[in-house]
C-alpha cells in the first residue's frame, strides 16, 4: 500500500487521464476504419462504374477467345516502407499492386484483367461487396452487372492496404498517448509538488517545535487546510497551558509537602532529646497531627490527580438526599458534631452524574462547611428545582470578608490569609471546579453579609 499522498495522487491522475486517453483513442480508432473503409468502397464502386463506361468503347471485348492482362508495376517490396513523399515516382505508387480488377461476360468466362489477381473470381457473380481469399492475399471486392455491355465489372483490393493505414493510425495514437502522458504527468508532478508545498512547511515546523517551547504556528495555508493549523495551534496551546499546569502543581506540591516533612523532622529531633515524658508526649502528638495533615494532603492530590485525567463519566440518576446523608456519615463526628446541620432537600430530586464524583465534591463542600464555620452555627444544605435546573446550596456562617480573593479559592493550593490556622491543603475547591466542569454543571462561590455559600446548577436527571 502507498502512504505517501502525493504518489497517490499523481498515480490517480496519471491512471485516470490515462483511461480517459485510451478509451477516447480506441473509439477514435474504430470511427477512423469506419471512414476509411467507407472511402475505399466507395473507389471500389467507383473503380467498376468506370471501367464499365470503358469496355463499352471496345465492342469486340465480349468475342475475345482470351482475356487481356493488363501488367501491374511490382513496386511493393522495395517501397512499402519508405516515406510518403518517395512513394510518388514516375513508374506509379506501390499501392497499384494492392488493386485489381476483372471484366467477366455474363457467364463468367474472363475477358479482361489486371496481372494481380490470376484468373480466379474476385467475387460471386452477383452485386455488391464481397470478401475472398486466393492462396496468396485476401481481397475486398465490389462487383457491378452493366446491363447496357452486358458484362461483369469487378474492382477488388488488398486487405493487407486497410490492416497498413489502420497500424498507421494505431502506431500514431499510441505515440501521441505516450507523448501526451509523459507531459501530463511531469505537469501534475511538478503541480503537487507546488500544491504541497504549505503542507511540507507545516510538518517541517511542527517537527522543529520544542517540547519545551511550543510556539503557535503561522504559515499562508489553503482554504482546505487552514483549520488543520487552527487545530494543531489549540492542541499546542492545550498542551502548553498543561504543561505550565503540571510544573505548577509540582513546585506547590513539593512546598506543600516540605512543611510537614519539616514538622515531622523537627518533632522526631525534639523526641531523641526529650528529657522526660511530658515533652515526648508533646512532640509525639505533634507528628501525629502532622502525619495527619501529610495523610489528608495525599488524598487530595490523589483524587486531583484521578480527577485531572478523568475524560468520560458514566453518569446515572443521583438521589441528592441519599448523596448528602451518606457524605454527611462519613465525616468525623468531631465535624459533625461541631455545627447544627439543616437539610433541606426533596427525596424526589435527582440529578444526572458519576456518583463516587459527585461524593467527592458533597465530601469536600460539606468539609468545608464544617471546619470554616463557627462552633455551634448552622450549616444548611438546600435543593431545589427551576425549571430544567437543579440548583444545591451549602451555606454557612464565616466572620472573614472573602471578596477580595473570593476569584482564587478555586485555585490549587491557595488558601484565604485568613484560614491558614486552619488545618486543609488548599485543593478542595479546585478538585469540586474540575468535577463540576466534567459534569457540565456551574458552580458559584458568594458571600452576603456573614454568610458564605457555594451554589451548584446541574440539568435536571
Amino acid at each position: 500500500m502507498i502512504d505517501s499522498i502525493k504518489t497517490r495522487i499523481v498515480l490517480g491522475v496519471n491512471l485516470v487521464i490515462l483511461l480517459v486517453l485510451v478509451i477516447a483513442s480506441v473509439v477514435d480508432y474504430y470511427r477512423s476504419l469506419h471512414e476509411i473503409d467507407e472511402v475505399f468502397d466507395a473507389q471500389l464502386a467507383q473503380t467498376s462504374r468506370l471501367l464499365a463506361r470503358l469496355v463499352e468503347n471496345d465492342p469486340g471485348l465480349p468475342d475475345r477467345l482470351s482475356p487481356l492482362i493488363v501488367a501491374v508495376p511490382q513496386l511493393e517490396q522495395q517501397l512499402m516502407e519508405v516515406p510518403s513523399a518517395l512513394e510518388r515516382l514516375r513508374e506509379g505508387h506501390k499501392y497499384e499492386s494492392q488493386i485489381g480488377f476483372q471484366v467477366r461476360s455474363r457467364d463468367g468466362r474472363l475477358l479482361l484483367s489486371s496481372a494481380n489477381t490470376s484468373h480466379t473470381l474476385l467475387a460471386p457473380l452477383q452485386s455488391g461487396y464481397f470478401e475472398r481469399s486466393d492462396p496468396d492475399h485476401q481481397w475486398i471486392s465490389f462487383s457491378l452487372f452493366d446491363e447496357a455491355s452486358q458484362l461483369w465489372l469487378q474492382a477488388g483490393q488488398h486487405v493487407a492496404v486497410r490492416d497498413e493505414l489502420s497500424w498507421y493510425l494505431v502506431s500514431g495514437q499510441i505515440g501521441q498517448v505516450l507523448v501526451t502522458m509523459l507531459l501530463l504527468s511531469v505537469l501534475i508532478y511538478l503541480l503537487v509538488q507546488h500544491m504541497f508545498a504549505p503542507v511540507d512547511a507545516l510538518s517541517q515546523q511542527l517537527q522543529q517545535s520544542s517540547p519545551t517551547a511550543l510556539q503557535p504556528l503561522d504559515i499562508a495555508l489553503p482554504t482546505e487546510i487552514a483549520p488543520v493549523q487552527r487545530a494543531i495551534n489549540t492542541l499546542l496551546d492545550n498542551i502548553s497551558q498543561h504543561l505550565a499546569q503540571e510544573k505548577r502543581f509540582i513546585a506547590d506540591a513539593s512546598h506543600e509537602l516540605r512543611t510537614p516533612l519539616a514538622i515531622l523532622r523537627l518533632h522526631a529531633q525534639n523526641i531523641s532529646q526529650a528529657n522526660n515524658d511530658a515533652d515526648r508526649k508533646k512532640a509525639l502528638d505533634a507528628i501525629i497531627s502532622s502525619s495527619m495533615r501529610m495523610s489528608h494532603l495525599v488524598s487530595q492530590l490523589m483524587a486531583l490527580a484521578r480527577v485531572d485525567r478523568q475524560q468520560l463519566t458514566h453518569f446515572s440518576p443521583v438521589q441528592l438526599l441519599q448523596l448528602t446523608e451518606e457524605t454527611l456519615a462519613q465525616l468525623p463526628s468531631a465535624q459533625l458534631d461541631k455545627v447544627d446541620w439543616q437539610l433541606e432537600i426533596d427525596p424526589a430530586l435527582y440529578v444526572r452524574g458519576d456518583p463516587s464524583l459527585l461524593q467527592v465534591v458533597w465530601r469536600n463542600l460539606l468539609d468545608n462547611a464544617s471546619k470554616y464555620a463557627p462552633a455551634d452555627s448552622c450549616v444548611q444544605v438546600r435543593a431545589s428545582r427551576s425549571q430544567q435546573q437543579i440548583t444545591c446550596v451549602f451555606e454557612n456562617y464565616s466572620h472573614l470578608v472573602l471578596q477580595p480573593d473570593k476569584q482564587r479559592l478555586t485555585d490549587r493550593f491557595y488558601r484565604s490569609p485568613g484560614h491558614q490556622q486552619i488545618d486543609g491543603a488548599g485543593l478542595g475547591l479546585s478538585i469540586v471546579k474540575q468535577i463540576i466542569s466534567l459534569h457540565q454543571a456551574s458552580m458559584q462561590i458568594s458571600q452576603l453579609e456573614d454568610m458564605v455559600a457555594v451554589t451548584l446548577h446541574f440539568d435536571s436527571a
